[in-house]
């Protein structure tokens, strides 16, 4: 996760509406969720001094890897 500038955003927290996962970006901006059942995903991402950031229809297939990149706004 990265803010407008592309500086990456650490201690985000995303989690999906649809599902009781979340995870917390890591010092580079990354973030992972294993063992996410695959079907369609509306993520939210949050932090303090930002808007939260939703995504809808996020596609992830069981057994793959899904990449989300998620960009904030301005503070």
């Amino acid at each position: 996760m990265n803010d407008q500038e592309g500086q990456p955003i650490v201690d985000a927290q995303v989690a999906y509406a649809d599902a009781p996962i979340t995870a917390l970006s890591t010092g580079d901006g990354f973030y992972s969720m294993l063992l996410v059942p695959g079907g369609t995903y509306t993520p939210t991402a949050a932090h303090p001094g930002y808007a939260p950031v939703i995504v809808e229809d996020v596609i992830v297939s069981a057994g793959s890897v899904t990449r989300q990149d998620i960009t904030f706004g301005d503070r």
